[in-house]
């Protein structure tokens, strides 16, 4: 079982870092891809978490023998963190996909939550096991409330995306978050068994890292597959951006401040980032925003996005009547 284990932490590592090798290279060599999801600033953001997760179990596994007991101990602390910066930058991929701004309030609850684990941890080193059972809680209470936020804002997310022709990029999101509940759960499980005498989770250590062959099975997939030109009808029809904005701007009468905040907007600023590089107020921005969505058929922003972007026809409305 031993032998297995440490294969499946090995596969795990490799292919990490070849989805991450790849997705960097989309973004370095500005290649294209079928999905605005795959060359986001969050995305590369959440796969440079995922390859440090995989990172410290790949030390925790290889250096053990090595490492003294207070260098494991703050490995555990690191994996902790980066559960909580994990949800973060799936939260963040979330309000990028749509072009809406991370709420300030969510950044410092993230913030606030990763200070409370990295007190608590410390405080177990330095109580030891006098504070064991406190500290299982504790870590159960604080690694439960980003999952809640996390599944909140993920239901946020599904209704306003609800209208997306191209489900693609819903669909990849929602098996990240999906996997990163169930990692986050064992995560928090194992390292509770690895830093008190009690055994809350039997074979902790093989379904978590069965689970995260999964997750970077997952992302790799998912990489990949929106590079792939030969595997997405999608990809054969996407015309570059600028000549898609000067259709648009044709075919649907579009003014050149609408075409400059149809830009900005595809680049996901919010409004009032568009003011502030602008010189207008946000008032000017949401009406300009408002006349851009009318002429191109477009309900709300995240439609928009997707007519820019190719994913969704244009429906001129219909000004005879």
């Amino acid at each position: 079982m031993h032998i297995l284990v440490e294969f499946i932490y090995i596969l795990t590592m490799f292919i990490s870092v070849a989805g991450f090798a790849v997705h960097m290279t989309v973004r370095t060599k500005g290649l294209e891809a079928t999905s605005r999801l795959a060359k986001q600033k969050s995305t590369t953001a959440f796969l440079t978490t995922v390859l440090l997760l995989n990172l410290c179990d790949f030390m925790r596994l290889y250096l053990t023998q090595i490492l003294a007991e207070p260098d494991l101990e703050w490995i555990y602390v690191m994996e902790n963190i980066l559960e909580v910066v994990l949800i973060y930058v799936l939260i963040h991929m979330e309000k990028e996909y749509l072009g809406l701004p991370m709420p300030r309030l969510s950044e410092a609850f993230f913030a606030v939550t990763a200070l409370l684990l990295l007190y608590f941890d410390a405080l177990l080193n330095w109580n030891g096991a006098e504070e064991e059972r406190i500290y299982f809680i504790l870590m159960i209470v604080i690694n439960a409330a980003p999952i809640i936020v996390l599944t909140l804002e993920t239901i946020a997310f599904c209704r306003k995306s609800r209208s997306s022709e191209n489900s693609t990029a819903n669909g990849y999101i929602a098996v990240f978050i999906g996997l990163c509940i169930f990692v986050c759960i064992i995560c928090t499980m194992s390292n509770a068994d690895q830093q008190t005498r009690y055994q809350f989770f039997l074979h902790s250590e093989e379904v978590y890292e069965v689970i995260w062959l999964i997750f970077n099975v997952a992302t790799f997939e998912f990489v990949w597959r929106t590079i792939n030109k030969d595997d997405s009808r999608e990809m054969k029809r996407q015309v570059p951006f600028k000549k898609r904005l000067d259709e648009l701007k044709s075919s649907c009468g579009l003014s050149e401040r609408e075409v400059e905040i149809a830009k900005l907007l595809y680049e996901g600023k919010s409004n009032k980032e568009i003011a502030a590089m602008m010189y207008l107020s946000p008032n000017t921005v949401k009406v300009h925003a408002s006349n851009l969505y009318r002429k191109i058929g477009a309900e709300n922003r995240v439609q928009a996005i997707q007519v820019m972007a190719g994913e969704k026809e244009a429906v001129v409305p219909d000004v005879s009547r």
